[in-house]
Formats: C-alpha cells, structure tokens, sequence
C-alpha cells in the first residue's frame, strides 16, 4: 500500500510499507554505509513486524529504506538510509515523519534508535533527546590466546531450546528495557533464540545471555545479570563463545561501563562503532540499568 508519494527532482517518489520483495534493495543501501549489518538482520526485523518499516521507491528502485519494530508500547527504529543520489530531496524527513506517525498512533509510547554520531542534530529536530552512548564490538574469531576455557563449575547452562518456564522468566525480566512480555514471549516463541546462556542459582534464573546466529555470524543482546552474579557473567560469555567455536560475535554495550569494556576485551573483542541512543518519550527514559550489560541488537 502507497502511503505517500512526492516529487524527488523530476521523478516522482513513492514511500510505503516495506515488502519482502524489497529486503536485497533495501540491504543494498545500508550495506553501503559499512555499518556492518547483514541481510539476516534485515530478513529478521522484517519477520517480526510486517507494518512498521518503509521504503522510498522511484521507477521501481529502492532509494530509501527505514527499518523498525514496534514491541507493544515501545518501538526502535534500526535503519534510515537514503541513496546518495537522492539525499537532499526530503526522503529521509518523509519516511521519519510517516514512521513515527505511524507508531504513535498505534499505541506506541516510546520510540527509540542508536543514531550515528553525525546526524544527531537530524532527530532532535524530531524531539528525540540523547540518552547514552553505546559501542558495539566485533569478535571476528576464537584463539587460544584469548583464553576462552569453559569451568563446569560455573552455574551457567546452554540452552538450544528454552522451555517455557525459561521464556516466561526472560521475558519479565526483558521489561526492565521497555518491552511488553506479551510481545516478548510472542518473540521468543516465533523467532527463538539460536543459543542462550542462562544463569540459575537454587533453580532460579539469576541471568540470561541470548544469542541470534545465520551461518557462522552470532548476534549477543540482550544480555542481562542479577547484580549479585555480575562476577559470574564471563563464564556466561565463555560459555556461548565455545559452544559456537570459529563464529563471529557482535554485541552493544554502554560507553560507561568499564567493568564490561574490561571484560569483553579480555575476550578478544574490537570496537567498531560508536552510537548514540536516543528516545522520544515523555517523561526522558533513563540509561540501562546496572544489571543490563548489553541491549538486544535490535
């Protein structure tokens, strides 16, 4: 369905709801920024919300792509691309505007995105407002070096297959980041994870590491731990990290949190971007909590 159309020089431009016909164009723009997303990344966001994402099509050629989710009242916005011969045009304020138009009249109440660096000037024009940077890393393959053992005496388990009980227990505790676990537990139950790591003391979860993989790449977020069993948390990453040998992992953490920063690099993991998370929300969210030590990836 068309939502809008406007002239883009002598052309004229439609802008409606993303197809799956639409994904390898639509990659094709964001795989140009070097951002190191994948198609899969695509193909996922596409397969959990259907309504949310767009595209700007001129003589039948993606020229813009907005890509986002709604999670009950809280939606993320993951993408916003132009073709650089089409940016100047009006595009991008197009496609935000229907978007969030979109969303907030869907019962949406807080919209969130990792913005680049450069362009946070563009959303504040939206009444986004800066809530903490985040830095994403990049483990592009194991070593012995990296001294990645498993100890049997960590009480973390591997999961290929969370139970219910499991997925009851991780989607409570995914409201502390905004998610409704109605939508949550629709998630895990229609998209599972890959591979979990999970955190139990006296049979209680006291933490969980989740884990998304196509072919040898493995997405890690979220990742959250009772602060009492922060300690225990690499054993979590170690875990996952040998059951998954020859893998690259990509996992977000906040800019801030040292004892996370320390941690992952002791792993063999290298910085590649630097974002901003931002919100429109009324009252302003606050940062992660403490126990979060990585948001999901999207």
């Amino acid at each position: 369905m068309v939502r809008k159309s406007i002239h883009a020089g002598a052309d004229m431009t439609q802008i409606r709801k993303m197809e799956r016909s639409d994904i390898p164009g639509a990659f094709e723009l964001i795989d140009r920024e070097r951002w190191g997303w994948e198609q899969r990344h695509i193909e996922r966001i596409l397969s959990r919300d259907e309504e949310s994402s767009l595209v700007a099509c001129e003589n039948g050629e993606v020229t813009g792509v907005l890509t986002a989710l709604r999670y009950g009242g809280l939606a993320f916005i993951a993408h916003l691309v132009i073709e650089s011969d089409s940016r100047g045009a009006g595009l991008g304020p197009v496609l935000l505007s229907e978007a969030l138009d979109n969303m907030l009249s869907n019962e949406v109440k807080r919209i969130e995105l990792f913005s680049n660096m450069d362009v946070i000037d563009f959303y504040v024009k939206y009444g986004f407002q800066s809530i903490e940077e985040l830095t994403f890393f990049t483990l592009e393959q194991r070593s012995p070096e990296n001294g990645l053992v498993t100890d049997d005496g960590l009480p973390d388990l591997i999961r290929l297959e969370l139970d219910q009980d499991e997925k009851n227990s991780v989607a409570r505790t995914e409201r502390i980041l905004g998610y409704g676990e109605e939508q949550m537990l629709r998630i895990l139950e229609n998209d599972p994870p890959d591979i979990t790591s999970l955190l139990t003391m006296d049979k209680k979860i006291q933490g969980f590491l989740i884990g998304y993989t196509v072919d040898s790449y493995t997405d890690l977020g979220p990742w959250i731990v009772d602060l009492s069993q922060m300690h225990r948390s690499d054993g979590m990453l170690s875990s996952i990290i040998s059951a998954l040998p020859g893998n690259r992992f990509d996992i977000g953490v906040s800019s801030d949190n040292s004892f996370v920063l320390d941690m992952i690099s002791k792993f063999g993991f290298e910085p590649n971007d630097r974002v901003m998370r931002m919100a429109l929300s009324n009252p302003r969210p606050e940062p992660y909590p403490s126990n979060v030590i990585s948001p999901p990836m999207f």
